[in-house]
């Protein structure tokens, strides 16, 4: 007979919210991990060095020099021959740096960052598959054998998808226009998005259903709110082409990351430890939250909770 679940108080739901929270932060900061997929394959190192490389030295680079170096020489100049221009003339240089350099290299590196980050994300994931059949943990190995999903209903789940990233992030823009609470607002949002984002390359790869990414992805919100603050705080402080490039350097290092972070063993040692109790009895608490995950893929939800 199953162990009922106790009842908790709104302190003790509080607590482990909190605590969740922080055991997403602190999976967020592993990145250390990484270097088991460069040392495992190569060519995730090699595609990781191009995304520093394009989106670091190239775009971050240019947009150094140019404030640091171009703008400045230019505004003395201008100032020098002809003060009265100089306002104008400084407005039009960033406007035509920013339509000439700035949004076409945007472009491209969106299109080629995800190309890259695909690849990145499925050579990581089988990586995680041959650790897993090496450390003799073939439940985890098994997700491939999955059956791969019908094209139409693959079609109909990436519109879906596509949308439901679309409305969150304008959501995110919204949120952060409300008065006092808009900031925060704004960042716990962008923090879920992502998260999704970094999970979501694992969770695709194992043709889980998209409505059931969302609930697990609901069931264990307060830890990916943790995971994806890391890469938000990164980024948020920047301005907008800056923070662009430094997501661009660090995105495929969280994607790496993600294959390896575990939300469900989270949950289950925050239980433990908020009631006091033994991993078993902590297991069986978290069970009930992912049984429908269970129930609507069995075969993905070994790796998803992995």
């Amino acid at each position: 007979m199953a162990t009922p679940k106790p009842e908790r108080g709104l302190l003790q739901e509080l607590t482990l919210h909190c605590r969740l929270w922080l055991s997403g932060v602190k999976e967020g900061f592993c990145l250390h991990r990484c270097v088991i997929y460069w040392v495992h394959d190569p060519t995730i190192w090699w595609k990781t060095v191009r995304c520093f490389t394009f989106n670091g030295v190239i775009f971050g680079g240019s947009i150094v020099i140019f404030k640091a170096l171009l703008a400045p020489g230019f505004r003395w100049l201008v100032g020098t021959a002809v003060p009265a221009w100089a306002s104008a003339l400084d407005a039009s240089l960033y406007l035509v740096y920013t339509f000439t350099w700035l949004f076409p290299v945007y472009i491209i590196s969106f299109i080629v960052n995800c190309l890259w980050y695909q690849e990145i994300a499925e050579r990581a994931f089988r990586v995680g598959q041959q650790r897993a059949v090496q450390s003799g943990q073939q439940a985890k190995a098994r997700v491939l054998a999955g059956k791969p999903m019908p094209f139409p209903h693959m079609l109909a789940q990436e519109l879906f998808r596509m949308t439901l990233f679309c409305v969150f992030f304008i959501q995110s823009l919204v949120a952060g226009c409300i008065p006092f609470i808009g900031p925060l607002a704004n960042f716990v949002l962008l923090s879920w998005l992502y998260a999704f984002y970094f999970f979501d390359y694992k969770w695709a790869m194992t043709n889980v259903p998209l409505v059931t990414r969302v609930q697990h992805f609901e069931g264990h919100f307060a830890f990916f709110a943790g995971f994806g603050s890391v890469c938000t705080l990164a980024t948020l402080i920047w301005p907008f082409f800056e923070g662009v490039a430094v997501m661009g350097v660090i995105f495929p290092l969280f994607v790496m990351v993600a294959c390896e972070a575990d939300p469900r063993l989270a949950l289950q040692q925050c239980e433990s430890k908020l009631l006091d109790i033994g991993p078993t009895a902590g297991s069986q608490l978290s069970g009930n939250a992912e049984c429908s995950f269970a129930q609507a893929a069995p075969l993905s939800a070994s790796h998803l909770c992995y």
